[in-house]
């Protein structure tokens, strides 16, 4: 014979009925409905896990190190960077000189006879500036340097999608990376009169947003034997 539930059945059925909807609510990442119909709760999700391990990941080593240890290895970087620095002198030295004949430094002579004029040749500077004008205008046009494609099958999807990190990417180098365009100028006048030139682009996190500055190569120490960044010793 069936009896009638009760009043405080009834309300212990619909506590149940919500309870599970609460659980999913409270711990939507960590719960997971099985093929029976059955709930799992996981109640250290993943993902605080992962950004604990992550932030671990990008915390300061130095913190983690003896202080033999940070004299040992502060020792090391600088004999490296002495022995580099002294590996490329020969170079250093022919820049200087080069650097002189382009006229733009002013000096003060006595040979032939005191107050002699010490003006140079401008050729090696027109040179440089014409270099560096004609190739401003091929990598830094108005409408930003960023060109993108699609590699492999072509869809309207993917060049839509390219479209989009075209236009964002010229964006931030136009209108937040302020440094990009003149650091770039300045970059290609010394690749004209010294033959090579770096850029340093990063994230800065005090004005939260990328960075693209120029580092001229007497101030790049690389060792003078190096092919190339990716077979360079150090």
């Amino acid at each position: 014979m069936a009896r009638k539930p009760s009043k405080s059945s009834k309300a212990s059925l619909a506590a149940l009925d919500q309870e599970p909807a609460t659980i999913a609510k409270e711990h939507r990442s960590s719960t997971t409905i099985n093929e029976d119909g059955s709930v799992t709760v996981d109640l250290a999700p993943t993902e605080q896990a992962g950004s604990e391990d992550q932030k671990e990941h990008y915390s300061n080593l130095i913190d983690q190190l003896e202080h033999d240890q940070k004299l040992q290895l502060g020792t090391k970087i600088i004999d490296y960077v002495d022995a580099d620095d002294r590996s490329r002198a020969d170079w250093l030295r022919t820049i200087e000189m080069g650097l002189d004949l382009t006229g733009v430094k002013l000096e003060e002579k006595s040979e032939p006879f005191e107050g002699a004029c010490s003006a140079q040749h401008p050729l090696l500077m027109e040179a440089a500036v014409k270099f560096q004008s004609k190739a401003s205008n091929e990598l830094l046009p108005a409408t930003g340097p960023v060109k993108t494609f699609v590699k492999g099958d072509n869809t309207v999807e993917k060049e839509q999608q390219a479209n989009r990190v075209k236009a964002h990417m010229n964006y931030q180098i136009l209108e937040e990376m302020t440094e990009f365009y003149p650091d770039s100028e300045r970059m290609l006048l010394y690749v004209a009169l010294m033959g090579s030139g770096f850029k340093k682009t990063y994230y800065n996190a005090s004005l939260k947003r990328p960075c693209s500055e120029f580092i001229p190569s007497d101030q790049f120490i690389v060792p003078n034997s190096a092919p190339d960044l990716f077979r360079a010793d150090r």
